[in-house]
């Protein structure tokens, strides 16, 4: 069986394009630049980090291209994709964008429900309809430079909004105290 024969079987033969139109792709798609994937930056990048990435690549998609740089993406979305636990998650959102993959334009919070907010994220290598592409993974040069980058953003830990020191105690700390 040929691949266009499966594809056939798979989605039918109904086309998804304009009568008169050749289309062999019959699904959404993400092309991802062969020089971004043969680049020193995807090379080091881990596992966690790819699905970071092709998770943003997926909610890109889910917004017909027009929304790069207020991609909404939590927690829960890159759990269900594959990435193993909270604390793995956060790492490969610091590592994909020290390797320039992707910015962050608006930090999240979590919470109750009513402050609970998801960060926005921008993908610097797929064309948008609102933003050009950037291509800050370019600048990364050596493998050497990439390795160094990625191991850095893998230990970096997040700073606390305000030090242990200077927080109030709550009620059961001042009862006991």
């Amino acid at each position: 069986m040929t691949a266009l024969e499966h594809d056939d079987e798979l989605f039918g033969d109904e086309p998804f394009t304009a009568p008169g139109k050749v289309n062999r792709i019959s699904q959404q798609f993400s092309a991802f630049p062969v020089a971004m994937l043969e680049s020193p930056a995807w090379r080091v990048a881990s596992k966690s980090c790819r699905l970071f990435v092709d998770r943003l690549a997926i909610e890109l998609s889910r917004h017909a291209g027009k929304d790069n740089g207020a991609l909404p993406v939590t927690y829960d979305d890159c759990i269900e994709h594959g990435i193993c636990d909270y604390q793995s998650v956060r790492q490969a959102q610091r590592e994909a964008e020290a390797l320039g993959f992707c910015e962050c334009t608006e930090r999240g919070r979590g919470g109750n429900a009513t402050w609970r907010k998801a960060s926005l994220w921008r993908v610097t290598f797929l064309l948008s309809k609102n933003l050009e592409m950037t291509h800050e993974w370019s600048k990364i040069k050596t493998l050497a430079e990439a390795k160094a980058i990625a191991q850095r953003a893998r230990a970096a830990k997040e700073k606390k909004a305000r030090p242990k020191l200077l927080r109030k105690p709550n009620r059961r700390q001042a009862a006991a105290a």
